[in-house]
């Protein structure tokens, strides 16, 4: 591994990335190690006022590449899987809250991270990841194959509650204020399925190279765990994990870009949702898997 990058020149790289500087996130150096923080605003809540799973999978991506060049000394580097687990929820609207990680593992192929956020004296969530690092095609998107495919079907036991009207009112009132911050629309709303849609990406979530940032990704694709609350019996839940596969680069010209999140499995304490991302042309970009419990 190469040496510690200077504090000056993570300063500047995470600068270049407009996504977090548009979440209000900011970075610094504590005993040689990059620190991202951010303040918990109104703009960044879900539907029940507590920091989007969105957000927070954002501020530990961006601590993980920080690290990654703080260890490394580059960021030539591609998110591939990213495995989040919830584990506090923050309430206190203007605290502060700020993420580290580690490089657990590094091969000429990939780099494994962990990070954490903290907040409110307590760790908020913790993020596995794993990134790709020296593929000719990081940047241009070219040279993987990504195959078609069929979305999956509803689980039959998913049947009409107050959480699926819930959600239906919030895709025609009341949608998320992080959803509304980043110009995400609800497409439908089916029983056990939600597909939103973004018409085009915002120059502030894309990156110098032209490709979408990750923690945007991470954050359409948390959008749709709502669909976990359409199959709650009184529309009462929280998040408890996040699975993410990036299957291939997002660029901004490949706008529209559609999110269908659908309920696979549900319980009396665990709702399942699997989540895929998909082009106009139907072309596979990403697939997750969501954790949803009932209160």
């Amino acid at each position: 591994m190469d040496g510690a990058v200077k504090p000056s020149e993570l300063t500047r790289s995470f600068n270049l990335s407009p996504f977090m500087n548009f979440l209000g996130a900011e970075i610094h150096v504590d005993a040689g190690k990059p620190v991202v923080s951010a303040q918990h605003r109104k703009e960044i809540n879900n539907s029940v006022g507590t920091p989007h799973g969105g957000f927070i999978s954002s501020m530990l991506n961006a601590a993980a590449t920080a690290e990654i060049e703080s260890v490394m000394g580059h960021t030539d580097v591609a998110l591939r899987n990213f495995n989040v687990n919830y584990l506090r929820v923050l309430r206190e609207a203007g605290s502060h809250v700020s993420a580290r990680a580690e490089v657990l593992h590094a091969t000429p192929s990939s780099i494994t991270t962990r990070a954490q956020l903290a907040g409110g004296g307590y760790v908020l969530a913790q993020a596995d990841a794993v990134y790709e690092q020296g593929h000719p095609s990081l940047q241009t998107g070219q040279g993987y194959f990504v195959a078609q495919f069929n979305q999956p079907e509803v689980c039959p036991k998913v049947i009409p509650t107050q959480g699926f009207e819930a959600v239906q009112a919030a895709a025609k009132s009341a949608v998320p204020p992080y959803m509304k911050l980043l110009d995400v629309e609800f497409k439908a709303v089916e029983l056990g399925k939600i597909s939103l849609i973004v018409p085009e990406v915002d120059p502030q979530m894309i990156n110098p190279d032209r490709s979408v940032d990750p923690g945007f990704i991470l954050s359409i694709v948390d959008s749709v765990g709502i669909a976990g609350r359409s199959a709650t019996e009184e529309g009462k839940y929280t998040m408890n994990g996040l699975e993410v596969n990036i299957l291939e680069p997002l660029h901004a010209d490949q706008a529209p870009f559609h999110v269908v999140g659908t309920v696979t499995k549900t319980g009396r304490k665990l709702v399942l949702v699997e989540a895929n991302v998909t082009d106009d042309e139907g072309n596979w970009k990403a697939t997750a898997n969501l954790g949803c419990m009932p209160l």
